[in-house]
């Protein structure tokens, strides 16, 4: 093979990895990456395992529904993004994610139901007033947006 042509393959494999690399680095759009936005950014206020995630996306999809590999892949990704935020389990040995709008929870605590493990978004006045109080109390400066509290939902507090 000339010389010539076997810089130009070079140039064209090195231009092609960047492509790649930066199409990773922005967030490369596959359908089933969207797939799993739209299910999250249809159930804003609900948190999912994993395992619920693929099994509510087989119910919807069918057999055009993500793996629970690519699933656990994407999810991570997601995270890593801050486009979902991660809660463990009580068990601890099991997460549940939840579609994060970073600019709609950043001023308020939520609570995660233990028990159902739904969320409930806290009044922003409330969540000042408990971050008002740690840091008084007990020199702690909390990340409201960041910050999930764990309790029990009005539903399950009735049922107990």
């Amino acid at each position: 093979m000339p010389f010539s042509v076997y810089n130009e393959i070079r140039s064209l494999n090195l231009r092609f990895s960047f492509i790649l690399g930066m199409a990773h680095m922005i967030g490369y759009q596959t359908h089933q990456r969207n797939q799993l936005i739209s299910f999250f950014e249809a159930h804003p206020n609900e948190t999912f395992t994993i395992d619920e995630i693929t099994e509510k996306l087989r119910d919807q999809l069918g057999q055009d529904a993500p793996s629970r590999s690519t699933v656990y892949r994407t999810v991570a990704d997601l995270e890593k993004e801050k486009l979902l935020q991660r809660m463990y389990l009580a068990d601890r040995r099991r997460s549940a994610y939840q579609y994060r709008d970073q600019h709609a929870c950043a001023s308020h605590l939520h609570i995660r139901c233990e028990k159902c493990h739904a969320l409930v978004h806290l009044d922003a006045d409330v969540s000042d007033e408990i971050e008002k109080l740690l840091r008084q109390n007990a020199s702690v400066s909390l990340d409201v947006g960041n910050t999930i509290l764990v309790g029990r939902c009005e539903k399950c507090s009735r049922q107990a």
